[in-house]
């Protein structure tokens, strides 16, 4: 299948510029590190991890991204809610942080913003447009008595569409327990739904209120891979395709674990089924998915509100709770990933299983495609591509003999590799059709800590043609993947070195096969920089 190469196009419809996420002037080379994502959102300082507040104001235009924010160090600690919008989810308008701890002895933790345009709630009076009645929810720790820790969800009204909130005394819902947290809150049947994980009984509760202030308890789900406790549920509705048209819609649950993901450290896992009046949610199998099959992908959720002809659209924290901590990116940390559109398909990983899967594709790219660096259909066995620019589009299809499973004669193979300029830093994207396996190997890309996994992969459905095509997303220190038309993704950090341990970032690719592999298809292309904007 040929992949195109996407138009540059130069619009833009918000007026972005550079500016702080804190109180922290911007020096001459923020945003411009070397490790620092040119086409991902990052805070200029600090840490960032969740996701938070993803909701779309259709009266703005403007996507609203929130995020777990400690503005005074590049650690976990001091939680607020960063904030950034944007009007094609690829560039960022920093603003402050929408809400901020009452005092230090109160966390705001994570949660969900939704727009009480019809003022349910009763919070907002008519000098408060429609479209800027926002209600946020997010969960609460006291840290007062440290033998009760209690975790309850609170809430929090914008007067302002989301830029700043007032919280509300009360909390909206508490239970006395230690481990109830991250409410994510949608529409659903003229009334609010919230979903909320009992961290610790692997448990998503769902409550449901006609006014956002009072709550009631309606049904929960159990299941997945056992790990240590869930986190940051989110329950979707998303379109059903079949050959390009939508046929059906499912209810897709994401649930993030951590620690003791399958590959180490924090993932994300999703079930796609049914819900009904009651609320109570019946996955179609016990099959546990994960969302990538790579390492740096969690607490991913939606964004609220969306537009009725746009895909149903995800973003994650890209980055693992195993060894953010020791990542070398200085002043801040991290990024997220890049966010991503949802379908379903029916389909199998095997020959004699077929279920409901999940697709994802990265949003539209064309407002920063830039220079076309390679763009060939003819049948090749290797090649190499300098690479000119601030982050990549890549593009490659495979056509190769799926022999039997360890075939004593050849493994039939493809390999991508991603180098520095010395070559002493590579990440290697290899698929062995062999085994039907896909994986990414970052062993030797630089910089590394005990718990920075090398290997991270998945196995894939023999494809009866031998075609195997991926595109990769590759900025700077982050590699996303979306393979066999987005069936599977992985996100990927890495930091890589030159040979005398300086930092450095990627140069130039490489790619060979096997005897029996050919590659049909090569495309790479710059995509520019969406922090090259002037300051505020």
């Amino acid at each position: 299948m040929k992949l195109p190469i996407v138009e540059t196009l130069a619009a833009r419809a918000l007026d972005v510029c550079l500016a702080p996420t804190n109180n922290i002037s911007l020096s001459a080379s923020t945003y411009y590190e070397a490790y620092r994502p040119q086409i991902h959102y990052s805070p200029s300082s600090g840490f960032m991890n969740d996701p938070n507040g993803l909701v779309y104001n259709p009266a703005s235009e403007l996507w609203h991204l929130s995020y777990q924010y400690n503005p005074y160090a590049p650690k976990a600690a001091n939680q607020h809610w960063g904030h950034a919008v944007s009007s094609d989810l690829i560039h960022w308008q920093n603003a402050q942080p929408a809400i901020v701890p009452p005092n230090e002895n109160l966390t705001v933790l994570s949660g969900s913003s939704v727009i009480d345009e019809n003022n349910t709630s009763g919070l907002f009076n008519d000098s408060t447009a429609p479209s800027d009645r926002f209600v946020a929810f997010y969960t609460e720790l006291d840290q007062r008595d440290p033998s009760t820790l209690y975790q309850r969800q609170k809430g929090a009204y914008s007067v302002d569409g989301g830029y700043s909130y007032t919280i509300i005394d009360e909390p909206v819902i508490d239970i006395n327990q230690t481990e109830f947290r991250d409410p994510k809150v949608f529409r659903h049947n003229d009334e609010w739904v919230m979903s909320v994980v009992l961290a610790s009984q692997y448990k998503v509760v769902w409550y449901t209120s006609t006014n956002l202030l009072e709550w009631t308890y309606r049904n929960s789900f159990t299941g997945g891979y056992p790990a240590y406790q869930y986190e940051c549920p989110d329950l979707l509705q998303v379109p059903v395709v079949e050959d390009g048209q939508q046929v059906d819609t499912k209810w897709l649950l994401i649930l993030s674990i951590q620690p003791g993901a399958p590959k180490g450290g924090s993932t994300a896992q999703y079930f796609i089924g049914d819900l009904d009046d009651d609320y109570n949610f019946t996955p179609d199998d016990s099959l546990t998915r994960f969302l990538s099959f790579g390492l740096d992908d969690y607490a991913t959720v939606s964004f609220g509100n969306a537009p009725q002809d746009h895909a149903p659209t995800i973003i994650g924290w890209a980055q693992n709770w195993a060894y953010v901590a020791d990542t070398p990116t200085g002043d801040y940390r991290s990024s997220m990933t890049i966010p991503r559109e949802l379908s379903i398909v029916r389909t199998g990983p095997t020959d004699q299983y077929e279920g409901y899967y999940l697709k994802q594709h990265p949003v539209d790219l064309s407002p920063i495609a830039g220079e076309v660096l390679e763009n060939s259909t003819e049948v090749t066995k290797e090649g190499s591509i300098a690479l000119n620019g601030d982050a990549f589009d890549l593009q490659f299809t495979f056509n190769g003999s799926a022999k039997g499973l360890y075939d004593s004669n050849e493994k039939p193979f493809a390999e991508v590799q991603i180098l520095n300029e010395d070559e002493s830093s590579v990440v290697k994207i290899h698929i062995d059709y062999s085994i039907h396996t896909i994986y990414v190997n970052r062993g030797n890309s630089g910089w590394e800590v005990d718990t920075f996994v090398n290997y991270a992969g998945d196995t894939f459905k023999p494809p009866s043609d031998g075609i195997v095509e991926f595109r990769a997303l590759l900025d700077r220190s982050l590699l996303e993947i979306f393979a066999q038309d987005g069936l599977y993704y992985a996100a990927n950090v890495f930091y890589m070195q030159n040979a005398n341990g300086e930092e450095d970032t990627p140069a130039k690719i490489k790619y060979t096969t096997s005897e029996s592999v050919n590659a049909t298809q090569v495309a790479v292309q710059a995509l520019n920089s969406v922090w090259n904007v002037p300051e505020c």
